[in-house]
């Protein structure tokens, strides 16, 4: 499968790979960090010298301001200078936020945008960790709202559009700690996303798991703009 229509082969050897090392007893290991490892592996075997760790923001980088390092994306796979492909990864473990995989889908559809690139959010943890992130108000479709869906989807390998401007109200809290570190940004009103199936599928609670999205523009890009961007975006 072409890696640049699909994460499903990144989500695979990702999530085959934390398997042998939970079988190998490493499992107090497992984090953001250790997760970089196998990812990096991946795309180092299909890109070569062409990948890029740590790599400067194309739109966040350029308006950052002040001391301290530019915001940067975990993966990035270069064509000459231009992004093909990106990917930010997320561990989920005690101090992760909802905010923060919000902010992290954000990121990569601004790339999505700028650089005509392909844009993959891996998430991984164990299962009970990722149910309990998928089962929380915020995350789950509103109940007295007969349109309303999952912030993601989870379920089904289906597309479904993400709107952040207007904010439904029952996710206003939500949207606004995520963005509040992206002031001053060209922010899309509507992005798209779509999931590939988790792998490992069949697993025990205290199992892991890795899930990926591919992150998109909306067909018809609209923005709305925060007011400026502090430091330490």
């Amino acid at each position: 499968m072409d890696i640049e229509r699909s994460p499903r082969e990144l989500v695979e050897a990702v999530g085959s790979w934390l398997h042998f090392e939970a079988m190998c007893g490493r499992t107090e290991l497992f984090s953001e960090q250790y997760l970089s490892y196998p990812i990096g592996q991946y795309l180092s075997g299909k890109y070569g010298d062409r990948l890029r760790t740590e790599f400067p923001h194309p739109v966040l980088s350029q308006l950052r301001t002040g001391r301290g390092d530019k915001p940067r994306l975990d993966f990035a796979v270069l064509d000459d200078d231009a992004i093909r492909l990106a990917v930010e990864t997320k561990w989920l473990g005690p101090t992760s936020s909802l905010e923060s995989i919000l902010r992290d889908l954000v990121r990569l559809e601004l790339v999505a945008a700028h650089s005509h690139a392909t844009t993959y959010f891996i998430l991984g943890g164990t299962k009970r960790n990722l149910h309990a992130l998928f089962s929380t108000k915020a995350f789950q479709a509103y109940p007295e709202h007969t349109e309303s869906r999952p912030l993601m989807p989870v379920d089904h390998n289906n597309t479904r559009a993400l709107r952040l401007d207007p904010a439904p109200a029952f996710r206003e809290e939500l949207f606004a700690k995520s963005l509040a570190k992206l002031k001053g940004v060209d922010l899309p009103r509507v992005f798209v996303l779509q999931r590939t199936a988790p792998f490992p599928t069949l697993v025990k609670a205290g199992q892991f798991q890795i899930y990926g999205w591919r992150v998109e523009c909306a067909g018809v890009r609209s923005t709305f703009r925060c007011e400026e961007l502090p430091d330490g975006a």
